[in-house]
Order: structure tokens, then C-alpha cells, then sequence
């Protein structure tokens, strides 16, 4: 599995050009473009977007806030969850994983070793 994070580098067109340019020799890949850029690189390529993040909030009242609902409307396929420039505590983790819409159902849990977020799920339970 390939996955591509434009992380904010790419905007607008320039992220849609580097979408089509990945889909030439990487047509499997997942692309995460920014938020802003999520609909038209779903509907103009075939690849398999990612949002870079979500917001597990159900409420339509979320100012400034990604939901999920409004990640699927924009045609992502699933999220990244637990980046090393965004990263969350493992309640978080698992309240994301466990409160994605019924359609957006991938997801990928980064981490820098298995090992590391073995340890955030431990330091969970210490202090419960």
C-alpha cells in the first residue's frame, strides 16, 4: 500500500495536477490531498483520496471542524488517523475509529513503530 500526503504543499491545481500525475504510475496509490482539494481530486481521478484528518463529531454544528459526514460528501474513501504532525492520544484513536460514518469505512492508523502505539494504549489504561 502506497499512500501520498500532499500535506499542504500542493493546493488547488497544483494538487490536482500532481493527482494525475501519480495516477500515470501509481494508479493504486492513496493520495491525501488537502481538505480543500479532496473533492476535485476524487472526482477527476480515480485514486483513492484520503482525508488527512477527520473530526469525530456527529453534530452539524462544527464550525471549523472536518466531520465525517463532510469528508464522505466530498468523495474521501478514509482518513488518516494519528499523523506525526497531528498526532492523538489513544482515546482519540479509538473514538475515531469507532465513530466513522457507515460509508467511510478505511481508515490508516499511522504511527512510527507498532510498538509506540502499543505504548499510548498502555498509558490509556494506567490511567483509567
Amino acid at each position: 500500500m502506497i499512500i501520498i500526503n500532499f500535506k499542504n504543499y500542493k493546493l488547488g491545481k497544483k494538487a490536482l495536477a500532481l493527482a494525475k500525475e501519480i495516477e500515470k504510475y501509481l494508479p493504486h496509490a492513496i493520495i491525501c490531498p488537502a481538505a480543500i482539494d479532496i473533492e476535485e481530486c476524487s472526482r477527476k481521478t480515480n485514486l483513492k483520496v484520503f482525508a488527512q484528518s477527520a473530526d469525530p463529531i456527529d453534530s452539524e454544528r462544527a464550525t471549523g471542524f472536518n466531520t465525517l459526514k463532510a469528508i464522505k460528501e466530498a468523495g474521501a474513501k478514509g482518513i488518516l488517523i494519528n499523523h506525526s504532525e497531528h498526532p492523538l492520544p489513544y482515546s482519540k484513536i479509538k473514538k475515531a475509529e469507532h465513530s466513522k460514518s457507515p460509508s467511510l469505512r478505511k481508515e490508516a492508523v499511522l504511527a512510527e513503530t507498532l510498538s509506540k502505539l502499543k505504548k499510548k494504549k498502555k498509558r490509556k489504561r494506567r490511567k483509567n
